[in-house]
C-alpha cells in the first residue's frame, strides 16, 4: 500500500479520478462532447453527474482526499463551482497541456478511478470508440498488446504502483478493462453500445447510485490490497502508433522514433510515464495535419 502520511503523522488515503466524457451516463454522440456544439451542455452535465457520484462514493468508502484530473479535450469541463464543499479534501487539475495528459498528478496516490471512459479505436458496438485522438490514431500497440486509453493510462498507474480500482463507461469499455486488469477490477456499466453513436442507456437516477456504490467498494478494496496494480515489468516500453494517413506519420516521425511503414511510428524507451508523454506528443504532431 502507498497510503501516505500527512504532516501531522496521520495516515490518509488519497484517491485519484481521471474523468473523460464519452463514457458518461447518456452520452452517445460526438456533438455532446464538443464545446462548440449546443449539445455539449448535456455531456458536461452528465460528466459532472457521474463525477459527483464517484466523489460521494469515495468519501463513503473512507477516502480522506480526492484529486480530480479533468481529462477530456481541452480539459476545462469540470467547474469547481459544481464540486461539493469538502473541507479542503478535494482538488481539481484543470487545463492543458499537461505532461502526463489524462494521468497528470497520479503519482503518489493510493488508488485510481477511470471515470466516463470509452473503448479503444476499432471496438465494435462501443460508444464513441477512439484512442486519444479519433482523427489521428488508427491503432496503438504497447509492448505487443493493442491498447486504448485505458491500457496506456493503466500502464502509468502500474509504473507508479497505483492500483486501478474502478472504471466506468459502456459495456465494451468494461470488457476491455477486465481483459487488461482481470476480474478483480470493479467496473460500472452505465450504457450498452449499439453502434459508434447509439446506445441503450440507464437513466441518471439509476447510474448515480450505481457509481456511488462501486466507488465506495473500490476504496475499501484499495485499503484491503485487493485492487489490481497493472503489471509493467521493468518499465521498458515499445509503443507503435498507427495513424490514419501517411501524412500524419510523416509529422510524427521525429528524431528518436522509428518509421515502421507508411502509417506507423515506433518509440522505445524506459518508464511508462515517459511512454505516456511520447504518446501524447506524437499523437498531437500527427493530429496537426490539415486535410
Amino acid at each position: 500500500m502507498s497510503l501516505y502520511t500527512n504532516y501531522s503523522g496521520v495516515t490518509r488515503m488519497k484517491i485519484y479520478i481521471s474523468v473523460d466524457m464519452e463514457g458518461a451516463t447518456g452520452v452517445v454522440r460526438a456533438e455532446q462532447t464538443r464545446s462548440t456544439d449546443q449539445e455539449y451542455s448535456f455531456g458536461k452535465a452528465m460528466q459532472t453527474h457521474d463525477l459527483l457520484a464517484a466523489i460521494e462514493g469515495a468519501f463513503d468508502g473512507g477516502a480522506d482526499e480526492v484529486l480530480i484530473n479533468d481529462s477530456h479535450a481541452r480539459m476545462i469541463n469540470i467547474s469547481p463551482e459544481d464540486m461539493p464543499g469538502s473541507e479542503g479534501r478535494l482538488r481539481i487539475i484543470s487545463g492543458t497541456p499537461k505532461q502526463l495528459g489524462m494521468m497528470e498528478g497520479v503519482k503518489g496516490c493510493d488508488g485510481a478511478f477511470f471515470l466516463c471512459y470509452h473503448a479503444m479505436a476499432g471496438t465494435p458496438a462501443a460508444v464513441l470508440d477512439h484512442t486519444i485522438s479519433g482523427k489521428a490514431v488508427y491503432r496503438a500497440v504497447l509492448n505487443g498488446r493493442e491498447s486504448g486509453e485505458t491500457g496506456l493510462n493503466a500502464a502509468v498507474c502500474g509504473y507508479f504502483g497505483v492500483p486501478v480500482a474502478l472504471i466506468t463507461g459502456d459495456e465494451a469499455t468494461a470488457r476491455e478493462a477486465r481483459g487488461l486488469l482481470g476480474d478483480s477490477l470493479l467496473t460500472c456499466e452505465v450504457k450498452s453500445g449499439i453502434s459508434h453513436a447509439a446506445a441503450s442507456c440507464l437513466p441518471p437516477e439509476t447510474t448515480f447510485g450505481m457509481i456511488r456504490e462501486r466507488a465506495s467498494e473500490a476504496v475499501r478494496r484499495i485499503s484491503q490490497g485487493l485492487a489490481p496494480v497493472p503489471d509493467t515489468g521493468n518499465g521498458d516500453f515499445c509503443l507503435d502508433l498507427t495513424f490514419h494517413y501517411t501524412s500524419q506519420a510523416d509529422c510524427a516521425e521525429v528524431p528518436g522514433t522509428i518509421r515502421l511503414d507508411g502509417r506507423t511510428v515506433r518509440i522505445e524507451g524506459k518508464g511508462m510515464d515517459t511512454m505516456r508523454r511520447w504518446a501524447g506528443s506524437l499523437i498531437s504532431l500527427g493530429g496537426s495535419v490539415g486535410f
